[in-house]
């Protein structure tokens, strides 16, 4: 693997269009029976699921969300023709060790 650019700074910002785009397709969802998965044996409980939803459509506030992770050091990378973004944030104090927590997606 090698460096295909050197790290630059970075602000997450989702076009509005994106945003809303999630909310109808929210919106539209087409739930699905759920017979017999009281206990998630079948995947995600329904109505779990749908307060899931419910929260995201009415609640969350994905534009907060961006103003806190943009208050850290973001920036990206091209890797092996693979765009990374991370941040960069020192550790504070004399015994401050390296810490590097990656979510795997989609690799």
């Amino acid at each position: 693997m090698e460096f295909v650019s050197k790290p630059k700074p970075f602000a997450v910002a989702v076009p509005d269009v994106v945003l809303r785009d999630l909310e109808l397709r929210l919106q539209r969802t087409r739930w699905p029976l759920d017979f017999g998965n009281a206990d998630w044996r079948y995947g995600t409980e329904r109505t779990y699921l749908e307060t899931l939803v419910d929260y995201w459509l009415h609640d969350y506030d994905w534009r907060a969300q961006e103003v806190a992770i943009n208050s850290f050091a973001n920036y990206e990378v091209i890797f092996d023709d693979v765009r990374i973004h991370f941040v960069h944030e020192k550790g504070r104090g004399s015994s401050s060790i390296p810490l590097l927590l990656t979510h795997g997606w989609p690799w």
